[in-house]
């Protein structure tokens, strides 16, 4: 598959699912800036986390940096361990509630 029709169809799935509209680079750096808030909330490290969504620490860092995002099945696992909505996580609302684990 051509990877600008991938990332179409990624964003687009965010975008029906969520009506969040089109993720641009700010946007994210704020997601990037709300993983790692999170995920040093519950005191991981980049490789800790990576491990738990199946990643390397690598991309872990590129997400924080705002180089890319993660995919799909990453923001529904992630968001589900910090607690949070997919619409924030994918939103990056530094609002966001964290629910009880």
């Amino acid at each position: 598959m051509c990877p600008l029709l991938f990332k179409h169809i990624f964003y687009s799935k965010y975008e029906i699912i969520y009506g969040i509209g089109v993720i641009d680079t700010m946007d994210k750096i704020r997601i990037g800036q709300f993983i790692a808030t999170h995920r040093r909330r519950l005191g991981m490290t980049q490789t800790e986390f990576a491990n738990v969504l199946g990643v390397s620490n690598k991309t872990v860092s590129r997400w924080e940096r705002g180089l890319h995002l993660p995919d799909y099945d990453e923001v529904l696992t992630a968001s589900e361990l910090f607690g949070v909505s997919v619409k924030d996580f994918l939103t990056g609302n530094p609002d966001a509630e964290c629910r009880d684990l």
